[in-house]
């Protein structure tokens, strides 16, 4: 299973960015393999508009089933929710530790 965390830094151990489409990286996990790939989402934070709707579409073309966010708007959560995937709002901490809450089922 592949999950997405928004990040504000390339690491495990940054915080969640509490935006979705404008957030600086999204942190895109295979849980089968425990492998880890940082998305640059510098086209989103600079998008003038529709910058949900890029980065909902990135992460739908990464495969990922379950997003960990603080906030996802509602042009973008149509796009992710389309996709069939779990969208977990109001989520804080590292990076590390919302995959880690995935993993357990907290979520």
């Amino acid at each position: 299973m592949k999950v997405a965390v928004t990040a504000l830094e390339p690491s495990l151990d940054s915080d969640i960015d509490p935006r979705f489409g404008r957030a600086r990286w999204i942190a895109i996990f295979d849980l089968d393999d425990d492998s880890v790939e940082f998305l640059d989402n510098a086209a989103g934070v600079d998008a003038a508009s529709g910058a949900g709707v890029q980065t909902g579409t990135m992460v739908l073309n990464a495969g990922v089933e379950v997003l960990v966010t603080g906030h996802v708007g509602p042009k973008a959560g149509q796009v992710v929710a389309g996709g069939k995937i779990r969208i977990v709002e109001d989520s804080t901490g590292t990076v590390g530790e919302a995959v880690e809450r995935v993993r357990k089922g907290d979520f």
